[in-house]
């Protein structure tokens, strides 16, 4: 067994080319990358995430559809950049004075074996709250824009395990096994590993793109898949939203936890922020 630690990222070899192990800033949280053979696909990007020493998503596939024609399969990876970050920043208004912004990074370059031979990026983010990625569609010979029709970003469980779906905003949270859920489900999901182990799927970052939802990953049990609201069409490069699965010991930590949201989410660019007064909203849900 080879190991190299840079930055938070160990780099792996145990009978698994190229695989690569990101791990939070407190080592907690373990997100790990390959690109192997897997669910009947040749070399797809596969991803797991580790919270405490027990796997919270098992193997689960990368990939995305351009005008419908997959781009996730034959995959060579070109590129392993490892970076972190470590900065604190000041909200207009929010739960708290300031927030930090630490995690390690992983960017993965990588590029279709044959062709036409396109390329696609992948950026993974490890905090100690969860983790996140996301998809980079970069400009190339022959491409000036993208249309993604839809994405194939699973999340495979263990086990059938309870989960709070809603299917309509403003919804009514309902005690779920993982088996059951609808497609169409909203984001952010709720989902109880063990007694110790809450999760949180969810999406930050939306802008210009299509909304995302969760649905049932077809042939596999206790399994979703990203399901988007409508397609997103783009000039390159294009980057699509954050998907995130956060980790904590208890549903009240994650509640604590959701600023790991705003880190992901592009900061203000309102330079003059002094007419932003803070106020109350009274909603009625039937």
């Amino acid at each position: 067994m080879k190991c190299a630690i840079i930055g938070g990222v160990s780099l792996l070899i145990i009978g698994l080319a190229n695989a690569t192990e990101l791990k939070s800033p407190d080592g907690k949280i373990v997100l790990g990358f390959a690109v192997k053979d897997f669910s009947g696909a040749k070399a797809c990007p596969v991803y797991t995430i580790a919270y405490k020493g027990k796997a919270v998503i098992a193997e689960s596939r990368l990939g995305l559809e351009l005008a419908r024609v997959p781009l996730g399969e034959g995959m060579e990876i070109l590129k392993e950049t490892p970076g972190s970050n470590d900065s604190t920043w000041k909200p207009v208004y929010g739960e708290r004075s300031s927030y930090r912004d630490s995690y390690n990074q992983l960017v993965v370059e990588l590029k279709e074996s044959a062709a036409p031979s396109r390329l696609l990026n992948l950026t993974f983010r490890v905090y100690n709250e969860g983790a996140a990625f996301c998809y980079n569609i970069p400009k190339q010979k022959g491409m000036e824009r993208a249309d993604i029709t839809k994405e194939n970003s699973e999340f495979r469980f263990a086990a059938d395990h309870t989960a709070w779906p809603v299917n309509s905003a403003q919804g009514i949270y309902a005690k779920t096994p993982i088996s059951r859920i609808k497609p169409g489900c909203e984001r952010p999901l709720p989902v109880q590993i063990a007694d110790d182990v809450f999760l949180a799927l969810g999406e930050a970052k939306l802008v210009d793109a299509a909304r995302m939802k969760f649905a049932p990953l077809s042939g596999v049990i206790n399994s979703l898949v990203t399901h988007l609201d409508g397609s997103t069409d783009g000039a390159l490069p294009l980057t699509t939203p954050w998907r995130f699965v956060m980790a904590a010991e208890s549903a009240g930590r994650l509640l604590e936890n959701n600023f790991m949201v705003l880190n992901l989410n592009d900061p203000c660019v309102i330079a003059d922020t002094s007419w932003i007064k803070p106020g109350k909203v009274i909603r009625e849900v039937t």
